[in-house]
């Protein structure tokens, strides 16, 4: 297990992917996630969308930023490795 983060969650998910498939994976893993996190945040109801993300909903969208950023550390921290 290479990283601890404020969630629970996205730690088990990312030591999981690393344990099961490596770090590389993970880190593309890391990379596909941050992609849908930010389309998700961004999918909100003040750029005109009709049925907004509940990622972009205020009690949701500082949770999944923080996640988002979380990856953005782990991919900033591990990618020269591989």
């Amino acid at each position: 297990m290479l990283i601890d983060t404020e969630y629970p969650l996205e730690y088990d998910r990312i030591n999981f992917v690393i344990e099961r498939d490596g770090l590389k994976k993970a880190i593309e893993f890391a990379k596909q996630t941050l992609k849908v996190y930010r389309k998700s945040v961004l999918h909100s109801a003040k750029r005109g969308i009709e049925k907004p993300h509940h990622a972009s909903f205020r009690d949701f969208r500082p949770k999944f930023i923080k996640r988002y950023l979380e990856f953005k550390r782990l991919i900033a921290t591990y990618e020269g490795i591989v």
